[in-house]
């Protein structure tokens, strides 16, 4: 999976928006959308302006999404503590395959993080998935910084976690 995206970035092109965008391009103003909570209730990206976030979409059948969440509470601390803000969304659809549900899922791989308080559960929108992933990516994660702006697009944390921590200025 990490291929796909060193691939896509190596040829200079990302798809984002729905628009083809020069990798060189980033930073980015990030488009507004809004994900549904456990609850069904639509939360804006908007709302967590002035953060650093890791908006990441994954689907509960995918294997580097487990691996990712793994990595994730072992990281969960130092990230934390670097004001990392993670909203990790089961993809819309869970990208078109069976899985288990979203709180199994999470459940199984990365239970600390239900009670992390730097992280936010929930489900891609169709309008969302429109807008960041339209390709269906199964495992996919985009780095906004304090002023909204997309300063990495990348997947599979578990084989990519310098970038987050580069991201929140760990490395």
């Amino acid at each position: 999976m990490h291929r796909v995206f060193a691939t896509l970035f190596i040829t200079g092109t990302l798809v984002f928006g729905g628009v083809a965008q020069a990798a060189k391009d980033l930073p980015v103003k990030a488009p507004p959308a809004k994900f549904a909570s456990g609850g069904g209730k639509q939360i804006p990206l908007a709302r967590y302006k002035g953060q650093k976030v890791m908006l990441w979409m994954f689907s509960t059948w995918c294997p580097s999404c487990a691996a990712g969440f793994q990595a994730l509470v072992e990281q969960q601390p130092v990230l934390a503590k670097a004001g990392l803000r993670v909203i990790a969304l089961k993809n819309y659809r869970n990208g078109g395959y069976p899985g288990p549900s979203l709180q199994d899922f999470v459940k199984r791989f990365g239970s600390p993080l239900l009670k992390a308080p730097n992280w936010t559960f929930g489900e891609v929108t169709a309008d969302m998935a429109a807008k960041y992933n339209p390709r269906r990516y199964p495992d996919i994660y985009f780095l906004i910084d304090e002023k909204g702006m997309l300063q990495a697009v990348d997947g599979a944390p578990g084989a990519t976690m310098s970038t987050i921590k580069k991201f929140v200025g760990l490395s």
